[in-house]
């Protein structure tokens, strides 16, 4: 058992749902945004990127990740 955890911040995705017709969605995926990037520059780039697709922009993610590294005691 690990004594001492380290996180490092990884690459964060974007994650845009879309209406696609009969009560359906599909989820596009964009990887390696910065995980510090301002919030508010990714959901006005998340709606222009929906706005140049043909389906229907509904949701705006951003999923973070954090990988986690045995620590040196």
């Amino acid at each position: 058992m690990a004594d001492n955890v380290i996180q490092v911040p990884a690459p964060s995705t974007l994650q845009l749902v879309v209406d696609i017709g009969n009560d359906t969605q599909r989820t596009r995926s964009y990887r390696n945004v910065k995980p510090n990037v301002d919030p508010v520059d990714l959901y006005n780039l998340g709606e222009a990127m929906g706005s140049l697709m043909k389906d229907n922009l509904e949701e705006v993610y951003k999923v973070d990740r954090i990988q986690l590294i045995e620590g040196v005691e």
